[in-house]
């Protein structure tokens, strides 16, 4: 009988009730762990030949922890990365390691067009003045634009891509894309044709970029034209940003920050004196909908090893 350790957050009835749908007629010995209580799960950890880890990554599985699970075979990785996770050690083992490339892209996507509507719309402008009951009609109407019919330039893999490309058209706009994986969604284009014809550009991460984005590909962007940077390793150059925003060269920036900015960031300091800026703290890839769909394609995954078949995504 398989040992089978799922990390979770979330009501521990969930997972149990879709390791009853889908592991039907399979011997699983299935417990459900906090991730926030090491010491009361060590032991569950070590006899475990499957574990499914923390969907929302505060759980580390370091060096030391991957090599106390002395009888670990397969590890499932319920996200799109393996931030909290030594996956080397993993491998090193002979460990099965799959994950979920593409479990996230959904909420990344409505993410990104969050951060490019409340900057287009110049919303937190007309909030601030509305709280204090001054009115921006004017204001806004001068500096507010719309995406039908403009160009939305998207630089990253191929998943995030169709799943914002999908929404974004149906705005009317046209997309075009820069992208190292394989297959084709939209017009691809070189990196340079993204910046100078797009109205719109979004950074996500696992770009292939071999540089940050600077002054070099700021300066071609069109002075009316945004960028959304949700890229997890911060692709652009906050200082050039802060000073291409400020000085006119293009219209605004969205930023899903991971780090969190020191108090003197030129990013930080021109969207508290108003500039359009708008920060977010690692909010793209989240939703209560993620977790749920992580945990349901964990399992299946976890249900296809357990059956003798190849789990989807196998690192």
């Amino acid at each position: 009988m398989h040992k089978v350790s799922i990390l979770s957050h979330i009501e521990s009835s969930i997972p149990r009730k879709l390791f009853d749908k889908y592991a039907h007629g399979l011997e699983l010995n299935v417990k459900v762990l906090n991730p926030n209580e090491l010491d009361a799960i060590k032991d569950d950890l070590v006899e475990s030949d499957i574990v499914v880890g923390d969907v929302a990554q505060k759980f580390i599985f370091s060096e030391p922890i991957v090599n106390m699970m002395k009888n670990l075979l397969f590890f499932q990785q319920p996200a799109a990365y393996f931030d909290n996770v030594d996956i080397n050690t993993l491998k090193s083992r002979g460990v099965k390691v799959s994950y979920l490339p593409f479990v996230d892209s959904i909420p990344i996507a409505e993410h990104t067009m969050a951060l490019a509507f409340v900057l287009l719309k110049r919303i937190i402008f007309a909030h601030l003045n509305a709280i204090e009951g001054r009115s921006v009609k004017s204001e806004v109407e001068n500096l507010s634009s719309e995406l039908y019919h403009k160009t939305w330039g998207i630089i990253g893999p191929l998943h995030i891509t169709k799943e914002l490309g999908k929404r974004v058209r149906s705005l009317g706009m046209q997309v075009i894309y820069h992208t190292n994986g394989e297959g084709k969604f939209a017009e691809s284009k070189n990196v340079e044709d993204v910046f100078f014809q797009s109205d719109v550009i979004s950074l996500h991460y696992n770009a292939h970029l071999s540089k940050k984005v600077g002054e070099e590909e700021l300066k071609v962007m069109k002075p009316t034209s945004i960028i959304v940077d949700v890229s997890r390793q911060t692709m652009l150059d906050q200082q050039a940003l802060a000073k291409a925003i400020l000085e006119g060269q293009i219209a605004g920036a969205g930023v899903d920050l991971v780090e969190q900015l020191h108090s003197s960031s030129p990013l930080l300091l021109a969207a508290k004196e108003g500039a359009p800026v708008v920060l977010t703290q690692d909010m793209a890839g989240s939703s209560s909908e993620l977790y749920l769909r992580a945990i349901k394609e964990s399992v299946r995954n976890v249900c296809l090893y357990v059956k003798g078949q190849e789990p989807k995504y196998i690192v």
